[in-house]
């Protein structure tokens, strides 16, 4: 019996039409033989998985070694890209659904499992190599079982990761079951490696082969950066514990950024290195994974571990489903992570009307209020969110969302917080106002073009734009003042991180304001 791949584009779409021809040996037929049997389905998948390993094989041959052209390798022609690009994607597929013919194409093609050969970037791409928190329990490196060459892949490691049960089945029958208790050079054993690959029937299979319970820390911790909810409720059940924690330093999610010196990252969210500790929750939802989250909440996982708040937690990373099963699932609306910010809070500072909407209606619930509407407009939402008190709650440096909100460059957000209501003038533990945090975040990172323009006149430049519409807000009205806004267009040459300043001002904010160090706005300058 033979077969071979089929690669065509179609003219519909430019989606890749990959197909098997395959021809049965006419004896097989003339026998009587099933055409449905297992036998033949993995058969074909042998097939496929063998020549996209051939593909890939001779492609990062070439890529490797420039200039390399042997009768064994050659440059990869455009026909053949068609075909690379399915057996980065689907190798490990057909070699999952191959049974134990998945044995075969590791034995004939070694060189292709090398670690130290260019096919390395392929076997890092499918997660050989991936780093779990160290201190979790789950493997000690002192205590392993290493039973092969380490510069080679395993079979038992490559078999797990792609989730092929007959072959681990194979391996174990012919090696023993100590097989399932070694770790690869990586330090990662064949139930880590299948929890890694999301295959929740390899993870049984493993599980119910011996006795791995010092294993499941890890397993688990893969299964929750992987977003799989079977395998996390698989390990659930059989004894992993929901409280474990990583130790290693982690960033100090703040969307909220401080204007600390160390706070470099403006473009989305600011960031902040700090020694912590974090839990299999918190990970899930940092991974926005909902069907996680629920799983652990079954399990009983704390809302608040080490005082960290879940549902900020899931508001800051704007994922909506995840909120909503917190919600779901008894968290307090009111909760305040560390640094004294609620979920409202960071909704506030990033502008997610999502996010906003299941909090208004999760408020107006609480309240015994029924919304009589099945979704809110945005209009909807500012309006309920106007209303609300929480909207002018302060962090533990008496910090508003509007002192927040200028560290996200969004003239939108900052427009948007105005408008609602919060006070420009409002002043933190330092007696700072969010002119200050602006005009020290915003202008900080223009030395080069106020070296370009001139110190003098690019100096003079923003002191008459703001000046100007400092003395025009003194006379507007709240209508006009958001007309204004409105109307507002990037500064030529500045662009639109000063339009944060120039919100502010338009919208009342004191130009001479001082800090407690006697620091006006215009400090910076």
């Amino acid at each position: 019996m033979s077969g071979f791949i089929q690669t065509q584009s179609s003219e519909a779409n430019s989606d890749i039409l990959v197909g098997l021809i395959h021809q049965s040996a006419k004896d097989y037929l003339v026998n009587g033989g099933n055409l449905d049997s297992d036998a033949i389905e993995n058969y074909m998948h042998y097939v496929i998985a063998e020549r996209l390993l051939a593909s890939l094989e001779n492609y990062w041959m070439y890529a490797g070694k420039p200039g390399a052209n042997t009768e064994d390798t050659v440059p990869l022609h455009p026909d053949q890209a068609d075909l690379v690009y399915y057996a980065l994607e689907f190798w490990q597929y057909h070699a999952r659904h191959c049974g134990v013919y998945a044995n075969a194409i590791f034995n004939t093609d070694r060189l292709f499992f090398s670690l130290d050969s260019d096919t390395r970037v392929y076997w890092t791409y499918l997660g050989f190599g991936a780093s779990p928190p160290e201190p979790v329990t789950g493997l000690d490196l002192s205590q392993a079982n290493f039973l092969w060459d380490q510069s080679q892949l395993s079979a038992i490691h490559v078999a797990a990761l792609i989730g092929n049960v007959p072959w681990i089945s194979l391996l174990v029958e012919e090696s023993g079951i100590q097989l399932l208790d070694s770790a690869d050079g990586f330090g990662v054993t064949p139930l880590q490696y299948a929890a890694l690959g999301g295959h929740a029937d390899a993870v049984q299979f493993i599980i119910n082969s011996a006795d791995l319970t010092v294993q499941y820390g890890r397993a688990i911790w893969f299964s929750i950066i992987i977003g799989s909810a079977s395998v996390t409720r698989l390990l659930l059940q059989n004894g992993a514990n929901v409280d474990i924690q990583d130790e290693v330093n982690r960033e100090l999610i703040d969307l909220a950024c401080t204007g600390d010196d160390e706070c470099e990252d403006d473009d989305e969210i600011s960031l902040e290195a700090k020694p912590r500790r974090i839990s299999l929750l918190i990970r899930a939802i940092e991974g926005c994974h909902a069907e996680v989250v629920e799983v652990l909440l079954w399990a009983n996982a704390s809302l608040r571990p080490n005082g960290q708040s879940a549902l900020c937690h899931a508001a800051a990373f704007g994922d909506e489903q995840t909120l909503q099963v917190l919600a779901n699932q008894g968290a307090n609306i009111d909760d305040k992570d560390e640094q004294g910010k609620s979920a409202l809070y960071h909704a506030l500072v990033r502008g997610d009307s999502g996010i906003q909407r299941i909090l208004v209606e999760w408020r107006a619930r609480t309240c015994g209020v029924n919304l009589c509407k099945m979704q809110m407009s945005e209009p909807d939402i500012y309006q309920a969110l106007s209303s609300d008190p929480n909207i002018h709650m302060k962090d533990k440096d008496g910090r508003t969302a509007l002192h927040s909100a200028v560290f996200v460059p969004s003239q939108g957000n900052v427009k948007r917080l105005l408008w609602l209501g919060l006070d420009p003038n409002e002043r933190d533990h330092d007696g700072n106002t969010p002119l200050h945090a602006a005009m020290g975040f915003c202008l900080k990172d223009l030395v080069p073009m106020r070296c370009l323009l001139w110190d003098k006149m690019f100096d003079q430049r923003v002191f008459e734009e703001v000046s100007r519409l400092a003395q025009s807000s003194c006379h507007s009205t709240r209508e006009q003042q958001r007309q204004e806004a409105e109307r507002l267009t990037s500064f030529p040459e500045i662009g639109v991180k000063f339009d944060a300043i120039r919100l502010l001002v338009i919208y009342g904010a004191s130009i001479e304001a001082t800090n407690d160090s006697g620091e006006s706005p215009w400090s910076v300058l």
